[in-house]
């Protein structure tokens, strides 16, 4: 017998040595009081893949406060041959604990993906017992992983994917990325059923989350405080890495979902949604022969115009909500790398407004060198602009960002104890200039979620 992953000869039966198809079970880290923390467009694009190459996928979603044994059951109960960690920055201490359970009380090989592994993969690998990481996009990847697996044949020289030395030494093979998905109208739809069948165990409070539909991938802007540069970068650029579907299959992917569950509004994922240029009229074009189905979208102030929103307006759009993040022009353009100007912004909310659409305003508090006087500005910035909405957060240093290095680089961040669960999210980094108490006011005068009853106490 030989280990799969390795190719050489076993000792022992450290694989399941059935001849089926392997189950992948993945695991969602989500908090239930968050019904849109509670999907992801990534593991449901995964599945899909998986699902249209004969394979099953399985759901295990993984509440913060639930006991560990829950995704061991989940894994032995769906006799997963892989489980699958996605995995964002603020989850990875209560990933790295599922982790260990998993490979504790499993056979199944236990990966981990998503932003966290693929920025900060010298972590993952010291700090748990997962076999491998995979690093950047992953539909190609696990897909030759999986279809490996099945044939029994070795894993160690998938690309995207790193590999701990199955024979228990130190020894790390780090494979190369292989070349993006030219063409994301390649790839299926995602498969919100595999959402959906797991929903009942979840408590999650509404649906919300089953309209959600990415038109395209990446960005073209390169903001500090976004970890979309560090993935353009391994890609060659955030140009590069930007892509998006075309306009008939994102009509295509919402008329189905309109179809399915009728008078749901639908929800953009992309970190800017594309409004210049031919896509955006043949998409608009779409969208009104299908009805107009209301939805929203996340734009760039600058990018918006009378025309622009006015031909969003017609096409079923009811909300564009624009990241204003500070309310200080110099530290916005030089701190955040956002070379965006009070007067544009204040057109784009007045253009959306004429239009007839809602607006909705995202700002973040608790920067780098941030002052109490800075805070304030935005406190004030942000109501004068009359937004319908205003989505406010605590910075978070995300891997992957110009500012998370910034950050490291200046000792602002913080050191997680070996049991805690989740950052203290009112002090994610170190402030040399902001007091506790503005901060804690801000939260308040924001509703920040989840920090409005902790700042109260601060």
């Amino acid at each position: 017998m030989r280990d799969v992953v390795s190719g050489k000869p076993m000792q022992g039966p450290r694989r399941p040595t059935r001849r089926r198809s392997p189950a992948t079970l993945f695991v969602q880290l989500f908090d239930r009081h968050d019904a849109f923390s509670y999907y992801s467009p990534a593991i449901a694009t995964l599945a899909a893949v998986l699902g249209r190459a004969g394979f099953r996928s399985r759901l295990h979603a993984a509440d913060v406060r639930d006991p560990d044994r829950l995704v061991v059951e989940a894994a032995r109960r769906s006799r997963a041959a892989v489980v699958a960690f996605s995995i964002l920055s603020p989850s990875w201490p209560h990933a790295r604990r599922l982790i260990r359970a998993v490979k504790e009380g499993t056979r199944a090989l236990v990966i981990a993906g998503g932003p966290h592994p693929t920025f900060c993969p010298e972590e993952v690998l010291a700090q748990s017992p997962v076999d491998a990481i995979c690093l950047g996009e992953g539909e190609t990847a696990l897909l030759e992983l999986v279809r490996r697996l099945a044939a029994g044949r070795r894993l160690l020289d998938v690309r995207n994917f790193w590999f701990r030395d199955p024979d228990g030494g130190r020894r790390i093979v780090r494979n190369p990325l292989r070349p993006l998905v030219a063409d994301l109208d390649g790839i299926p739809d995602q498969d919100r059923g595999l959402f959906r069948r797991a929903e009942r165990r979840t408590g999650v409070p509404r649906e919300d989350w089953r309209m959600i539909v990415q038109a395209g991938r990446g960005c073209l802007f390169d903001c500090s405080f976004c970890a979309n540069e560090g993935m353009g970068a391994l890609y060659g650029g955030c140009r590069a890495f930007h892509r998006v579907r075309g306009p008939a299959r994102v009509v295509g992917e919402i008329a189905a979902l309109v179809r399915r569950h009728p008078g749901r509004e639908i929800y953009f994922s992309d970190e800017v949604f594309p409004l210049a240029g031919g896509w955006f009229a043949e998409f608009a074009d779409g969208m009104r022969r299908i009805g107009s189905p209301r939805f929203s979208v996340l734009a760039r102030c600058e990018v918006i115009t009378p025309e622009r929103v006015r031909r969003l307006r017609e096409a079923g759009c009811i909300r564009v909500a624009m990241g204003v993040e500070h309310g200080n022009e110099r530290y916005r353009r030089e701190m955040l790398g956002k070379r965006l100007g009070d007067a544009v912004i204040r057109r784009a909310f007045a253009a959306a407004k004429a239009a007839g659409l809602l607006t909705q305003a995202f700002c973040m508090v608790g920067l780098p060198f941030e002052t109490d006087e800075l805070v304030e500005e935005t406190m004030r910035f942000l109501p004068s602009l009359g937004p319908d909405a205003t989505t406010c957060q605590v910075f978070n240093p995300l891997p992957g960002s110009r500012l998370h290095e910034l950050c490291r680089r200046r000792g602002l961040l913080p050191v997680l104890e070996p049991d805690q669960d989740r950052p203290d999210m009112l002090h994610l980094i170190r402030h040399v200039s902001l007091s506790p108490a503005k901060l804690a006011e801000a939260c308040r005068f924001f509703r920040i979620p989840g920090l409005e009853r902790a700042a109260a106490g601060s």
